[in-house]
This record gives C-alpha cells, sequence and structure tokens, in this order.
C-alpha cells in the first residue's frame, strides 16, 4: 500500500488525470486502478532502499502481484473502515497486533509493483500516481499505531529537498496526528498545522492529495469538518481536493434528507412506473449504481446476499440507476438474472450523459450510494452502503407503526 520510495514524476499534472487519480482516491478505486497495470512494458524502477520488508521482482508476472496487493489491501480496509476508531488509545492498542503486519505486507507488495513499473492499461507516472495514493493513505496508519520505522521515513521524506517528496512526509505527518486526536481541540490544532503546511508548500500532487484525506475520512465534530471546508476554499491546493470538496459538500445535502419521510419514484427500466409508497412497512434500502461502476458491482454479491437473507423478513430493494444506455442496463440485468429487485432508469438524462434526478435531487455525484429507509418510511440513513450488516436486523425488528 505505501512505502518511502520517492517515485519519478512531473511537478504539474494534467487536471484531467489528476481528477480522475482523485476519484479513485474516494470512491476507493485506487487498488483497481495498480489492478490495470498487468504487462510490465516500461523500464523498472529500483524498489526503496526504505521498505518495511523485501519484495521479491522475479517469478511472478505483473498481474499476479497486482491481484495479491489489492487482496492485502482489501484486508487492512477491513479492518480499519473507519478511522475514527484511531482516536481510542485501547482501541489502537487492540488493533496494532494483526493491523501493523497486514499493512507491512501491502506495502511491501506496492514496492514491488512500484519496481516493476507501468503496463499497457497504465503508465508509469500513472501508476507512480496510484502508488502515491496508497502511500498517503496507508503510511499515516502505521504512524498512527506508533511504528518507529514509519515515523522514521515520514521524517526523511519532509527533511528532502525535493519538493513532492518533502510534501508526501509532512502531509503523512500531518494525517496520521489528526487521525489519533481524541478531541476536537485537539483536531482543530492539527487543523491549524495544515493550514500553515498549504501555505508554506509549493502546489503539488502530494499536498493536494493530503487536503483531500483531510475531507475524506470522519472528523471529530461538525465544527471540526467545517473549518476543514473553509480552509479547502480559502486555500485550494489543486483540483484533487477540489474535486473531494465537492463530495464533502454533497454528502452534507444527502445528511441534511435524514430522518425525514421520503419517497423515491420514477421510471422502471421496463417503463413501467414505480413509487417507494407502495412498499408501505417495509424497511427499504436504495441502491444508487451504475453497470459502468466498478465498486458498484463488487458490492452487488454481498447486497444480493443480503436481499436473500433478509426478504422474507420485510426487506425491499430498489436500484436506481446512473447508466446513461437503457441497452448496457438491460443487457446487464440479463445476464444477471439473479439481481431480481426492480431498476429505476431515467432515458432522457441517460441521453445527456447525466445522472438519475433522484441522484441529482439527494446531492449523489459518486456512486455507490445506499439509503435505508424504515417501516414508516422515514430515511435512517444515507450510509446503508457502510453498516447495512448492523442497521438492517434493526430496522427489520421495528414496529411499522
Amino acid at each position: 500500500m505505501k512505502t518511502a520510495q520517492p517515485l519519478p514524476r512531473k511537478s504539474a499534472r494534467s487536471a484531467r488525470r489528476t481528477l480522475a487519480v482523485m476519484f479513485a482516491l474516494s470512491a476507493g478505486l485506487a487498488p483497481a486502478m495498480l489492478a490495470r497495470a498487468q504487462a510490465t512494458t516500461a523500464p523498472a524502477m529500483a524498489p526503496a532502499a526504505t521498505s518495511p520488508t523485501s519484495a521479491p521482482t522475479t517469478g511472478r508476472t505483473q498481474q499476479q502481484v497486482t491481484l495479491e496487493f489489492v487482496e492485502a489491501d482489501r484486508a487492512v480496509q477491513e479492518m480499519l473502515p473507519d478511522r475514527g476508531v484511531l482516536r481510542d488509545p485501547a482501541a489502537r492498542e487492540k488493533l496494532a497486533a494483526k493491523a501493523v503486519p497486514a499493512i507491512q505486507k501491502s506495502m511491501a507488495l506496492l514496492d514491488e509493483l512500484a519496481a516493476r513499473g507501468g503496463g499497457e492499461a497504465m503508465s508509469p507516472e500513472a501508476l507512480a500516481d496510484s502508488i502515491l495514493v496508497q502511500r498517503i493513505q496507508t503510511e499515516p496508519l502505521l504512524i498512527a499505531f506508533g511504528d518507529p520505522a514509519a515515523k522514521e521515513r515520514a521524517a526523511t521524506r519532509a527533511a528532502s529537498k525535493d519538493p513532492i517528496e518533502s510534501a508526501l512526509g509532512r502531509g503523512e505527518q500531518l494525517i496520521a496526528a489528526f487521525w489519533v486526536a481524541e478531541k476536537e481541540p485537539d483536531q482543530l490544532k492539527v487543523v491549524g498545522d495544515l493550514e500553515k503546511f498549504l501555505k508554506e508548500s509549493q502546489p503539488n500532487i502530494a499536498v493536494d492529495f493530503t487536503a483531500g484525506i483531510f475531507l475524506i475520512h470522519p472528523s471529530a465534530s461538525d465544527a471540526v469538518t467545517d473549518q476543514l471546508i473553509k480552509l479547502a476554499k480559502a486555500t485550494p491546493p489543486g483540483p484533487l481536493t477540489e474535486n473531494v470538496l465537492t463530495q464533502v459538500e454533497a454528502r452534507k445535502i444527502q445528511k441534511g434528507f435524514e430522518n425525514k419521510p421520503i419517497v423515491l419514484a420514477g421510471t422502471l427500466v421496463d417503463g413501467k412506473p414505480f413509487t417507494t409508497a407502495d412498499w408501505k412497512g417495509k424497511v427499504i434500502l436504495v441502491d444508487f449504481w451504475a453497470t459502468w461502476c466498478v465498486p458498484c458491482l463488487e458490492e452487488l454479491p454481498h447486497l444480493k446476499e443480503t436481499y436473500k437473507k433478509y426478504h422474507d423478513k420485510g426487506l425491499e430493494v430498489v436500484g436506481v440507476s446512473n447508466d446513461y444506455s437503457a441497452s448496457a442496463l438491460t443487457g446487464f440485468l440479463k445476464e444477471n438474472a439473479d439481481l431480481v429487485w426492480p431498476t429505476l432508469f431515467d432515458a432522457a438524462a441517460g441521453e445527456k450523459k447525466e445522472m438519475h434526478p433522484l441522484s441529482e435531487k439527494h446531492g449523489i455525484i459518486a456512486i455507490p450510494v445506499m439509503f435505508l429507509i424504515d417501516r414508516k418510511g422515514v430515511l435512517r440513513t444515507v450510509e446503508g452502503r457502510e453498516n447495512m450488516g448492523e442497521l438492517i436486523p434493526k430496522l427489520l425488528a421495528e414496529p411499522a407503526e
């Protein structure tokens, strides 16, 4: 996932490519981007001397290493789905014995990918950006867990004369400090340090990612989040953070619908009308998705299992497709006959390459997003994707009236 290896890159990036990388970061797609780099065609770069473990670069294909990395990264994310847990010293201590070796394994595999260079589907430069994304998300985890080697690597990078390398090291230190800050005043102090960092640093991808990560992960309070948004607007470090800022503000719009009655209506892909009002007394999961969305497709097996487990107990699911093509959607549904719940589709929005009107109305600009509506028709959470396993049984146990 991350290591201390400096990678060759230009100081300026095209907005189009950096935005694509930030979409990968904010949607959890960096591993998927790395998975595209399979056949090595570019000269290999030397692995980092400061890597936590030595990673072999022979005997396996690029695809094999990539898939192993994706699985290792997934294991880490499953251990730490919410960075907020790091604010609890006791929880950090409890997690460390299991999490630190898993993170180090990811980093060693990332080193191996870096050493192999780009592939047919990803240039060395794009691969370097994806690796930076992974590093700046995960090295701070090791620092937060008190790993001495990670602290030393970050300090070495922070002292570098290379502006990107220095920003990467300082960014890792700041992110780790923010994640372990227990209370609102502690986090606000780190936000002040971030402001100083943004003012002192040359605009570059590492600075941009640092600010973006501060925005992506939950803060100790709304006051901290509001201060981060204010800082990002006043000192925008680049297109990456601007994109995340847009998503954070969109999430605030989504949260505004919580704990209020909601009815979703539209046209199904077969042209028939639909409304959730017809499911009175049911618990409803609304899946905002698209067939072109990789993480959406990765969620489908879990969603199918959840539907099968709870449908007879009162759970209904409706999909809100953000596809642009009806034929692509109907073709996918035909190939996946076990996706049995209704799917809404808006042909007019698709023709204009826009999100479904229900997505637009509810502030959804990145997918997947899942809403959970209780038996009384109240939207209980816009974060059903993150906690459906915990919430669905609780909602089903509640009375309809």
